[in-house]
C-alpha cells in the first residue's frame, strides 16, 4: 500500500519545539505499523495451479489458501495450469498477467471489493493483461471503492452469454478498456454508486457488444461513455445489440462522446439520456448508424441532443429519434469536413423546445426513404449546405430553410419554409407518393405515410419520385392529385375509385392532373359521394386510352373540366351523369385541347345548363362518337361553341333533351360538321341557335 506523509498533518507549535524530533518518531511508527496492518490484510496470493485449475483448493495458491476479501490475487502465465472459477469466490483485487488466463463459468460468481497499483501506475480492483472468459457473475465494488479503474482490460476480455459484470465506487472509470473486448451478455455500470469520470471507456481498444449483450451505465460525472483514441489507432466500437445510458440517474456532460471509429450495426439499440450538455457528442472519427439510436426518451435529452463535427451516416434503414433537448435536436457543426447524411429516418419529437435542426456544415437527407420529421415547434436553420432528395415534415410555425430540395417537403402549421432550389413545399396534409421501392401503388412503403391509399385519403402524386406509380390492381382514394411533372398510370386491369374531394387552387375536386395521366384501366368518380365542383380538372395530359373506361358523377359545377394548358385525348369511353344527378352546371367544358378520337365515346346526361361547351380559344375534335342528353336532360344548352369545334370525318354527334338550344353557336364559334349531326332526337326541343357558321354540313339531321 502507497502511503504519503504530509508534514502539515504533524503537530507542531512554537512552545513545543524541543519534543518534535521524538514525535516525528511516533509518527513514523505508526505509519510503519499501519503499513505492515495493511500488507498483512492485503496480503498477495500467486496462482500456481499446482493440483488442479480449481479457484477453491487452497493448494493451487500461494501462500496455500483460498483467497478472501483482503487478498490481491494475481495469476500469471507461469502457472501448470490455468485457473476455472465454478463457484462462489471473493478478492480485494485480481490481477491477470500476460499470458495467463481466468475462466468464470455459469455458476462461478467472483466478488471484488478492493483496489491496487498496477504497473507502477492507477489503481483498479480488476486488471486483465491476458485473457478473461466471464460465463458468471463479476462484481466489482458492490460495497467498497475498486480505484481508479474498477475493470482495467488491455488484452482479451470476453463476456459470454449467461455472464454479468457488474461494476460500482471506482474514482476514474467503471470499465476501461485497452485491449480487445467483446460482451454478449450483461454489463451494468453504476447502478448503485457513482464511478467516476467516466462510466465506460474504449482507449485505442476495440470493443464489441454482441447480439445478446446489453450494456447499462448510470451515475458518471463527465462522459458515461467515450470512444477514444490516438490519431490514426484502429480503435472502434461496434455494437449490435444494447446500450442504455442515463435511464435512471444523471451521467455528466455528455452521455456518448466518440473520437473514433463507433458503428451501431442493424441489431444494434442505443438510448441516450441526461447528458447535462450532450446527449450524444459525435466529436472525431467517425459514426455510421443502421440500427436505433434514441435520445431523451425517457427524462432530458441535454441542451443538445445530438452534436456533429465530423462524420455521421445513418444508413437506409436506420432510426434516430431525439426528443427533450432544451437547445438543439440536432447540430451539426461548422467545417468543410463535416458531413452528415441521412438515408433513413430523423424523428424530431415534441420535447425539443429550441432548434429542431442546425445546420452550419454539409447535410444531406439523401434518397427517396430518407425522411426528418420534427413533430413539435422546432424549425430548420441552414447556414451552409443543406440538400433534400427525400422527405422532410416540418410543423414549426416559425421560419425553416434548406438549399435545394429534389423531393418532398412538407410544411405545416403555418410558418415559412424557404427552399433555395428546386420545388417549394407544399402545405396541405395527405398521403404523397414517394415510389421509393417500386412503381406499384398498393405497396405501402410507396408512400409517405406508409400505408396504401383509403377512402380518406387525399393522394398526392409529386415531381421528384423515385418511381411514377402504375395501378393495376383495384384502388381507392378520397380525392387523387397529380402535380406538375408527376405521372399516373392506370393499367388495363387497373381500377381507381374516388368518392371525395378536396381544395386545389380554390375549387374542390376529386381528381386534379397537372402532370401527366394515362388510363387504360377504370377510372370512377363520384358513385357515391360528392367529388367537389370539379369532378375531373385536366390542366396538364391526360389520355384516356383503349380500354379505358371513365365514369363521373356527383360534380357540383364541371364534371369533367379540360381547363387552360390543358390536352385531352379520348380513346375509350367517358361517361357523365349516367346513375345521378350530376349537378354541374356543364358535363364537359373545354377551354384548351380536346380529342376525341376514332374508337372514343363520349355520353353526357343531367348537367343543369350545358351538356358540352367548348369555350372561346379552344378546340374539340371529334372523330369518335358524341352523345349528349341520350337518356336525360342536360340544361339550356345541349352543346355550346364559342371556338373551333371539328366534327372530323367518321365522327357522330347526337344532341338530345336541351331545354333551350340544342346546339349554340355563339359568337366567334367556328362549327365544322364532316360526318354525321344528329340534333333533337328523343322527342326534346330541336333549338338551334346561329350566332356563328356552321360549316360542311354533311350529314344533318333533325328528329
Amino acid at each position: 500500500m502507497k502511503h504519503l506523509l504530509h508534514v502539515s498533518s504533524l503537530p507542531h507549535s512554537s512552545s513545543c519545539q524541543s519534543r518534535r524530533p521524538a514525535q516525528l518518531r511516533l509518527w513514523l511508527t505508526l505509519l510503519l505499523l499501519v503499513g505492515s496492518l495493511s500488507a498483512s490484510l492485503a496480503q498477495t496470493v500467486n496462482w500456481t495451479g499446482a493440483t488442479s485449475s480449481n479457484w477453491n483448493i487452497a493448494s493451487n495458491w500461494n501462500p496455500a489458501t483460498v483467497p478472501t476479501a483482503t487478498n490481491d490475487v494475481v495469476i500469471s502465465s507461469t502457472a501448470t495450469t490455468q485457473p476455472t472459477l465454478s463457484t462462489t469466490a471473493v478478492a480485494k483485487s485480481v490481477e491477470v498477467r500476460s499470458g495467463a488466463s481466468l475462466s468464470i463459468s455459469s455458476a462461478g460468481s467472483l466478488t471484488v471489493n478492493g483496489n491496487k497499483v498496477v504497473l507502477s501506475g492507477p489503481t483498479t480492483a480488476f486488471y486483465n493483461g491476458g485473457t478473461v472468459v466471464n460465463e458468471g457473475s463479476l462484481v466489482l465494488g458492490s460495497t467498497g471503492a475498486v480505484g481508479l479503474h474498477g475493470l482495467w482490460n488491455v488484452s482479451s476480455f470476453s463476456n459470454v452469454a449467461g455472464g454479468s459484470i457488474r461494476i460500482d465506487r471506482s474514482t476514474i472509470t467503471g470499465l476501461n478498456n485497452q485491449g480487445n473486448f467483446v460482451n454478449s451478455a450483461s454489463i451494468t455500470i453504476g447502478a448503485s454508486a457513482t464511478v467516476g469520470t467516466y462510466g465506460l471507456t474504449n482507449n485505442n481498444g476495440s470493443f464489441s457488444n454482441v447480439t445478446g449483450g446489453s450494456i447499462q451505465i448510470d451515475r458518471s460525472s463527465l462522459y458515461s461513455l467515450l470512444n477514444t483514441g490516438l490519431n490514426g489507432s484502429n480503435a472502434s466500437f461496434i455494437n449490435s445489440a444494447s446500450i442504455t445510458i442515463g435511464a435512471s440517474a444523471t451521467v455528466g456532460e455528455t452521455a456518448l462522446y466518440n473520437e473514433v471509429a463507433f458503428t451501431n450495426t442493424a441489431t444494434g439499440s442505443i438510448s441516450l439520456d441526461q447528458g447535462s450538455i450532450y446527449c450524444f457528442r459525435n466529436n472525431s472519427g467517425s459514426f455510421i448508424n443502421s440500427g436505433s439510436l434514441a435520445i431523451g426518451t425517457l427524462t432530458s435529452g441535454g441542451i443538445i441532443g445530438l452534436w456533429n463535427r465530423v462524420l455521421f451516416t445513418n444508413t437506409v434503414g436506420a432510426r434516430i429519434f431525439i426528443d427533450r433537448a432544451t437547445g438543439t435536436g440536432l447540430f451539426n457543426d461548422p467545417g468543410s469536413s463535416i458531413s452528415f447524411v441521412n438515408a433513413a429516418t430523423i424523428t424530431i419529437g415534441t420535447g425539443v423546445t429550441g432548434t429542431a435542426i442546425n445546420n452550419q456544415a454539409t447535410f444531406n437527407n439523401q434518397g427517396c426513404p430518407a425522411l426528418i420529421q420534427s413533430l413539435g415547434n422546432g424549425v430548420i436553420t441552414n447556414s451552409a449546405s443543406f440538400s433534400n432528395t427525400g422527405t422532410i415534415i416540418e410543423n414549426a410555425s416559425g421560419n425553416s430553410n434548406i438549399s435545394f430540395n429534389g423531393g418532398l417537403v412538407q410544411n405545416l402549421n403555418g410558418g415559412s419554409f424557404t427552399v433555395a432550389s428546386g420545388p417549394a413545399p407544399v402545405t396541405g396534409a395527405g398521403l404523397y407518393w414517394r415510389g421509393c421501392t417500386s412503381t406499384n401503388w398498393n405497396t405501402a412503403a410507396n408512400w409517405y405515410p406508409a400505408t396504401v391509399p383509403t377512402p380518406t385519403d387525399n393522394v398526392i402524386i409529386l415531381l421528384g419520385a423515385a418511381n411514377m406509380p402504375t395501378l393495376s390492381t383495384t384502388a381507392v382514394a378520397n380525392s387523387v392529385e397529380v402535380q406538375s411533372g408527376a405521372s399516373l398510370s392506370i393499367g388495363g386491369g387497373g381500377s381507381l375509385t374516388i368518392n371525395g374531394n378536396k381544395t386545389v387552387s380554390g375549387n374542390t375536386t376529386g381528381f386534379y392532373n397537372g402532370g401527366t395521366v394515362v388510363n387504360a384501366g377504370a377510372l370512377i368518380l363520384g358513385n357515391s359521394g360528392s367529388v367537389g365542383q370539379r369532378g375531373l380538372w385536366n390542366v396538364s395530359s391526360f389520355s384516356n386510352m383503349t380500354g379505358g373506361n371513365i365514369t363521373i358523377d356527383r360534380a357540383s359545377n364541371r364534371a369533367l373540366l379540360n381547363d387552360l394548358n390543358g390536352s385531352f385525348v379520348n380513346s375509350a369511353s367517358i361517361t357523365i351523369g349516367a346513375s345521378n344527378t350530376v349537378t354541374a352546371s356543364v358535363g364537359l367544358e373545354n377551354s384548351s385541347s380536346f380529342t376525341n378520337q376514332t374508337g372514343g365515346s363520349i355520353t353526357i346526361d343531367r348537367a343543369t345548363f350545358a351538356g358540352l361547351n367548348n369555350l372561346s380559344g379552344s378546340s374539340f375534335i371529334n372523330s369518335g362518337i358524341l352523345n349528349i342528353g341520350a337518356t336525360a336532360n342536360v340544361g339550356l344548352v345541349g352543346l355550346g361553341n364559342s371556338a373551333l369545334f371539328r366534327n372530323a370525318s367518321g365522327g357522330s354527334i347526337t344532341i338530345s333533351r336541351a331545354s333551350g338550344a340544342v346546339l349554340n353557336n355563339q359568337t366567334g364559334g367556328i362549327f365544322v360538321n364532316l360526318a354525321s349531326l344528329t340534333i333533337g332526337a328523343g322527342g326534346s326541343p330541336s333549338t338551334i341557335g346561329l350566332r356563328s357558321t356552321i360549316k360542311g354540313v354533311r350529314h344533318f339531321c333533325r328528329a
